[in-house]
């Protein structure tokens, strides 16, 4: 069973299947406003998924025990927050990249922005990355490295993409239905290539790391606790 359709089992009534298509699955998220999120979902490879994610202002719980896997996410549009079973919150905002593993536990989610859009890169440890050093251009990646560059200590981090890497994310959303999946595997290959070459706040400052576990949001003030990581 995949991740996300093992998530819908244990939140089922919040997180339901309504189309499935071959390696396209789209989800229904029922916000506690009574509003609903779109996530539709393809598997590119075995053991690697890219999801993207249209959800309006709102909030849900959420029953989180996913496998031992890296998630990628990038926040085109709006911002979304996490509230964790360590007791700490993530924020994301329009433009970030978040990079978390299942040390995140996922227990509210919440959306408070008009609207969220974004894509999720999921790459499960062991299906996932042997899958990935199967092909050339992720052959030489060593995915344990590139996990704890980019998770952290903590299990999450989030950092401002480059040109480059920003510009890769947005042209996901620039494929058609022409030849879309073949097109969005050479994409995450791209992805996961270019983290590997960059790493993480390299010496370029190719990527530039957020100041982690602050307790104030510094830009807006708005969070009196939690962490922005």
């Amino acid at each position: 069973m995949k991740s996300l359709e093992y998530l819908a089992t244990r939140n089922a009534g919040r997180f339901d299947i309504v189309e499935k298509d071959g390696p396209r699955t789209v989800f229904r998220l029922a916000l506690d406003n009574g509003a609903s999120g779109i996530v539709e979902d393809w598997e590119l490879f075995e053991g690697v998924n890219l999801t993207f994610n249209d959800i309006p202002h709102g909030s849900l719980t959420w029953k989180s025990s996913e496998p031992r896997s890296l998630h990628i996410e990038w926040c085109q549009q709006g911002r979304g927050e996490i509230a964790s079973a360590n007791g700490k919150s993530y924020f994301i905002h329009e433009r970030e990249c978040a990079v978390h593993d299942q040390r995140i536990i996922k227990r509210q989610m919440r959306y408070p922005m008009p609207r969220y859009v974004g894509l999720t890169l999921s790459i499960e440890y062991e299906t996932g990355s042997s899958t990935l050093r199967a092909h050339d251009a992720t052959g030489g990646v060593d995915f344990n490295a590139l996990r704890e560059r980019y998770a952290g200590g903590d299990g999450c981090r989030i950092f401002l993409p480059d040109d480059t890497l920003a510009s890769l994310l947005a042209s996901f959303y620039r494929i058609d239905d022409r030849a879309r999946i073949e097109r969005m595997r050479l994409k995450a290959l791209e992805l996961v290539a270019l983290l590997e070459e960059q790493g993480l706040a390299g010496a370029d400052g190719a990527v530039a790391l957020l100041e982690q576990g602050h307790v104030l949001d510094q830009r807006f003030h708005l969070y009196p606790s939690g962490a922005h990581a």
